[in-house]
């Protein structure tokens, strides 16, 4: 995990910060990268072991699992700053080798520019639009009814009744009047007036008179009677 960690690194303890990562040493027997040189806060320098970093750590910045105070305690004061220490009968001869641990970072070549601009371009798409399409339709009917309908609902199909009023006109037959006629005979006298024709005899004696007789007295003058002259003749 501390491979990777770079020089000049925070390093943070539980309660706050402990110093910067001087160098990265190797183990002693496992040869890779081990122990953590940091310079604390006060100046003084500290070999703080892998145990002791916990997760999180990354190459900029290193997380111990302790406090400030172990760190002091557990961490062994590096040889760059205590020559030789004694430990009970023994006399301790830190042995230490730098390593070359090969970094980076980043470094500023340049700067460029960028400008945003809105630029308007033609744009087609397609569109879902959903419209009623309404279809109508008239029936006839016809029919008597005694009040207007509701409207009413089939499926999808308003029904709207429409109705209107009409003159009914109705031929009946009705006695208006009786006329009575009765027949009955009148006798009754009136003029008449006509010409009719009649035949006149004129009659001539030996001495030379003569008389005219009419018809109705043709009869008298048969008889042996001298008729009666027309007055008129």
């Amino acid at each position: 995990m501390i491979e990777t960690v770079e020089v000049g690194a925070i390093v943070v303890a539980t309660d706050g910060e402990v110093g910067t990562v001087e160098s990265v040493l190797p183990g002693a027997t496992t040869g890779s990268a081990s122990v953590l040189v940091v310079r604390t806060v006060d100046g003084r320098l500290v070999e703080i072991p892998a145990s002791l970093v916990g997760a999180g750590t990354t190459a900029r910045e290193v997380r111990l699992t302790v406090g400030r105070a172990a760190v002091v305690e557990t961490g062994i004061t590096s040889a760059e700053g205590q020559d030789l220490a004694t430990v009970g009968d023994r006399i301790v001869v830190p042995v230490r080798e730098e390593v070359l641990v090969a970094t980076t970072r980043p470094i500023e070549l340049g700067a460029v520019r960028i400008h945003k601009r809105v630029e308007t371009v033609p744009y087609e798409t397609l569109v879902d639009l959903t419209r009623d399409d309404v279809s109508v339709e008239r029936v006839t009917l016809n029919q008597d009814v005694n009040a207007v309908p509701s409207p009413r609902q089939e499926g999808d199909t308003l029904v709207i009744p429409v109705v209107e009023e009409v003159v009914v006109t109705e031929k009946r037959l009705v006695l208006r009047e009786e006329i009575r006629v009765t027949r009955r005979q009148v006798t009754e006298s009136i003029p008449v007036q006509d010409t009719v024709r009649r035949e006149v005899v004129e009659i001539e004696d030996p001495s030379g008179a003569l008389s005219r007789v009419r018809g109705s007295a043709l009869s008298a003058a048969s008889a042996g009677t001298t008729g009666t002259s027309d007055p008129r003749a």
